[in-house]
């Protein structure tokens, strides 16, 4: 399946890294972010690594955060839709 990341996505992966990066530094930094990216890389091979969520939505946690993802499997897309902390209310953050 093709990966693909939404603008809000990719924006709040950019948040992820300035806050990692001033609170524990460049290296932990780079190793969550590269957790995160393999994490979708891995559902997008196998959307089984999502659990359904609810609308079409499926979530995937990787440490602190969730992927939340769609999957369009007539164009053989998976959509990473945010990247959620945990401790966010889902449902206030999904339209």
């Amino acid at each position: 399946m093709r990966l693909v990341w939404s603008r809000l996505a990719t924006a709040e992966l950019r948040e992820v890294r300035r806050y990692s990066v001033e609170r524990w530094g460049t290296l932990v930094a780079v190793t969550y972010l590269s957790d995160l990216r393999d994490a979708a890389k891995q559902v997008a091979r196998d959307p089984r690594h999502a659990r359904p969520l609810r609308d079409g939505w499926h979530i995937r946690r990787v440490r602190s955060h969730y992927l939340v993802v769609t999957i369009d499997r007539e164009a053989d897309t998976l959509t990473i839709a945010r990247v959620l902390h945990v401790a966010r209310n889902l449902d206030r953050h999904l339209p």
